[in-house]
């Protein structure tokens, strides 16, 4: 099973780096403009484009070392290694459950009320946070 929930966590990591790393190149799906795009997967009541394509390559690839750590974490090095693999694991599962808990918050309810988002947000982005948040926590029990 360890290695079937990797897997789905690379998958679904890699997919979502790959529509940063098109953002990041001035690519507009889902939308058909800067400026629905911005409404749909950014949401800030104040935001009037995209951030700029250095940050978005740089979240990019955070999201896809993450799913690198995913695949680390059905490996064992032994010592300091495993160690430092298995804290990655709790950290990217800390921070996808606190995604997935400031979706339901009115703090950021405020923050990111622009449509689409508020409500992909509610139904899709912050659900996917906590399954991502659950495989990373089921990957790293296996590990104590």
């Amino acid at each position: 099973m360890t290695v079937a929930v990797a897997l789905a966590l690379s998958l679904v990591l890699t997919a979502i780096a790959a529509a940063h790393f098109y953002w990041g190149v001035g690519g507009v799906w889902p939308a058909v403009d800067e400026a629905r795009l911005v409404d749909t997967v950014i949401g800030n009541r104040r935001a009037t484009a995209m951030p700029p394509h250095a940050f978005t390559f740089v979240v990019a690839i955070a999201i896809e070392s993450a799913a690198f750590v995913s695949a680390l974490l059905t490996l064992r090095f032994g010592g300091a290694v495993d160690a430092v693999v298995t804290a990655a694991g709790v950290v990217l599962c800390l921070t996808f459950l606190a995604r997935f808990s400031f979706g339901y918050l009115g703090f950021w309810r405020v923050r990111f009320p622009r449509q689409p988002f508020a409500r992909l947000d509610a139904l899709v982005y912050s659900p996917l946070c906590l399954a991502i948040a659950v495989g990373f926590a089921l990957l790293v029990s296996e590990r104590l």
